[in-house]
């Protein structure tokens, strides 16, 4: 082989590599698909605003009841305060309201939440 012949290939080899790299570069950039189909924003079984939720808290009946997700994603709970639960999945809920018992000092009650009622599926 010639010199030239060997220039030639080399320039032929490093424009495929380039190529490759430029695809490979284009795959990663590719957004990840939900896991879930979404709805109107929201991941299904995850809270959403206007979602209506059954929390359980044992030992206190004054915080268990139905709490309607507010526009801006939050509820109020006794004892607790507001909490922005837009987003999140119910055992995540659960455990913001176990927290905010422990940061009040107040007995760990084992907390549930469910969400009872979707309203994300209506608009």
């Amino acid at each position: 082989m010639t010199l030239n012949t060997l220039r030639a290939a080399a320039v032929v080899l490093s424009g495929t590599l380039t190529v490759v790299s430029a695809s490979a570069a284009t795959r990663n950039q590719r957004k990840p698909i939900p896991e879930k189909p979404t709805i109107s924003g929201c991941l299904l079984g995850h809270v959403c605003a206007d979602d209506v939720l059954l929390i359980s808290v044992d030992g206190k009946p004054a915080v268990s009841g139905r709490y309607r997700v507010g526009p801006s994603g939050e509820i109020v709970c006794p004892y607790v305060g507001r909490l922005t639960v837009s987003g999140l999945k119910p055992a995540a809920v659960a455990k913001l309201i176990t927290d905010g018992f422990r940061k009040a000092g107040a007995t760990v009650p084992t907390v549930s939440v469910e969400i009872e009622a979707e309203q994300k599926a209506a608009k």
